[in-house]
């Protein structure tokens, strides 16, 4: 009997000394998995864009005449701050046509290559001026003026 209750006291005492969880890990290793996982979650959370466009290396150019009633296209370039070529898009691009004190809108599709298309149309001639501004900030030859003319070239 005392056997007994020796070995009970130890079986007791080691229950209580031991511990009642688990501190055992595993790394899920299964890289489909592991890259679903992270991207599933990344997308959840949203995403970080950063960009090299420097404004004062930017510019804006026609690409042909303006005319009345036709579609003026427009194209910004954007350059880093070295005057390298940009190769990417999604800059913050906020553009702006101006006649006096009027103000219209532009469309702009980015090329997602570092050019940016500017489009559109009035129904009045006159000497109108594009504003063009990156993270707030004016480019390189903004503004630039744009004549309209109500005559169309041949």
């Amino acid at each position: 009997m005392a056997r007994q209750l020796k070995a009970m006291d130890s079986g007791w005492e080691r229950q209580l000394t031991q511990p009642r969880e688990n501190a055992f890990l595993k790394l899920n290793t299964n890289s489909n998995q592991l890259i679903c996982d992270v991207q599933r979650c990344l997308g959840d959370f949203g995403s970080l864009a950063a960009s090299t466009t420097f404004p004062g290396e930017t510019i804006v150019e026609l690409i042909d005449q303006a005319s009345t009633y036709t579609e003026v296209k427009m194209v910004v370039r954007t350059f880093d701050v070295d005057g390298k070529p940009r190769t990417s898009g999604g800059d913050p691009l906020d553009v702006r046509l101006r006649l006096d004190d009027t103000s219209m809108p532009i469309a702009i599709n980015d090329l997602n290559d570092g050019t940016y298309e500017l489009s559109f149309r009035v129904q009045n001639p006159g000497d109108y001026v594009v504003d063009v501004d990156i993270f707030g900030r004016p480019i390189k030859n903004s503004p630039f003026p744009v004549s309209v003319s109500s005559h169309h070239p041949p």
